[in-house]
């Protein structure tokens, strides 16, 4: 593993974040549907996809000029969006995120938070709860059971009386048109 660039702050909607950026909570989390049968030890599982990333990142504060962009970058890449359908995501920039496994790359704001005080000497910390933005696109898959303590899957077994139908098909097929 490579070491992740530093970067103090998040870049937003092509605007960079005031002050001190923590990002913080990001995953990728992963849906699975668990199918047990009535009276069955085990269970079948399928992949349903990816979820959308649902993280924080707290911008710290404690200069006159933080505050001052705060107000500016807030009016740029907060204010709730309007009342359509499908309001438009942000894209965000931060070497956490961006790179894989999370290639997150568009957010939308949850909720901005409130200025908290972090310590008692003028350090100030406000939480912005965001959701990762990603277009759906099928995805459907019922994992193999792979070999006893192998990370590589491999395709079940073959079904020997269907490999068996399949092989005289073949030779019945082979015998009606060679004649």
């Amino acid at each position: 593993m490579s070491a992740i660039p530093h970067q103090d702050h998040i870049v937003l909607g092509g605007l960079p974040s005031p002050g001190l950026a923590v990002v913080r909570g990001a995953g990728q989390p992963r849906s699975w549907d668990i199918q047990q049968g009535y009276g069955l030890t085990g269970a079948t599982i399928i992949f349903k996809g990816c979820g959308l990333s649902k993280f924080y990142v707290d911008i710290f504060a404690w200069t006159e000029a933080h505050f001052t962009a705060w107000d500016v970058w807030a009016k740029a890449v907060l204010m709730p969006p309007a009342p359509v359908r499908n309001p438009a995501s942000l894209s965000i920039q931060h070497p956490v995120l961006n790179s894989p496994p999370l290639s997150i790359t568009q957010v939308v704001v949850g909720d901005p938070g409130q200025w908290e005080q972090n310590d008692e000497g003028g350090l100030w910390v406000r939480t912005l709860d965001l959701l990762e933005y990603r277009k759906p696109r099928p995805v459907l898959v019922k994992p193999f059971e792979g070999p006893p303590g192998s990370p590589v899957n491999v395709p079940p077994p073959v079904d020997p009386e269907l490999l068996q139908i399949q092989t005289n098909a073949a030779q019945i097929a082979k015998l009606a048109g060679g004649g």
